[in-house]
């Protein structure tokens, strides 16, 4: 199941630090296009970016849901008319037939169940619905990131520690191998792509966005 907890730590400053999240989310919402009346929901919304800023297009109702309590809190604290928010991981997206637009955004990473997270998803489509998502693709997600987490994984003063260290995101290598995750759950894919996403950061600057995402991945106690 979803380790509810593991951006309680950064919910506070995940709003200000997801400079990436929000530049992706820029590209799902114009592939998405989603349009005013359209109900909408959001899988894996922390801190409700994308939700308000679906509220804004027109759309309604709008929710958002994710596992991680203190992300929900955070979002409910941006006092949007018209939203609501549900602490629940993809896994467990209970509704039926209730959207036209399923969207999730820099999260299918982290779904514990990949298959039954879409599969969720799909159920919560009224017929003729859409879903888009968007993640970091393959191993090499952020190479810098990678590899410096590669040296601190080799240095004396870490290496016991990260020796006992597993990746808890889910990544595949194409394009392809996406799609036919999504065609597994029974979604006919229209538009399955990578694509290179650049942010040029000072050190603090990359320092933020480390913080927003990989640090739960990597630094997280469990």
């Amino acid at each position: 199941m979803p380790v509810p907890g593991r951006f309680d730590p950064i919910a506070a400053r995940y709003e200000r630090d997801s400079t990436a999240q929000r530049a992706a989310a820029d590209l799902l919402l114009e592939l998405a296009a989603p349009r005013p009346g359209e109900a909408v929901l959001d899988v894996g919304c922390g801190t409700g970016h994308l939700v308000e800023r679906l509220a804004a297009l027109g759309a309604a109702p709008v929710i958002g849901v994710d596992p991680s309590p203190r992300m929900v809190e955070q979002a409910r604290a941006r006092g949007v008319p018209g939203v609501h928010f549900e602490r629940a991981g993809a896994e467990e997206v209970a509704f039926e037939g209730a959207f036209d637009l399923v969207l999730s955004n820099s999260a299918l990473q982290w779904f514990h169940d990949p298959a039954l997270a879409l599969d969720r998803m799909r159920r919560a489509l009224r017929p003729g619905g859409r879903v888009a998502i968007q993640a970091p693709a393959t191993l090499a997600y952020v190479p810098e990131f990678v590899e410096a987490m590669a040296d601190v994984a080799a240095a004396p003063a870490t290496r016991e520690a990260f020796g006992r260290w597993r990746t808890p995101w889910y990544f595949l290598e194409r394009a392809e191998d996406y799609a036919a995750l999504l065609e597994g759950a029974g979604l006919r894919v229209l538009h399955a792509r990578i694509e290179e996403l650049v942010q040029r950061e000072d050190l603090e600057g990359a320092m933020r966005v480390f913080g927003s995402d990989a640090e739960a991945g990597y630094l997280e106690p469990a």
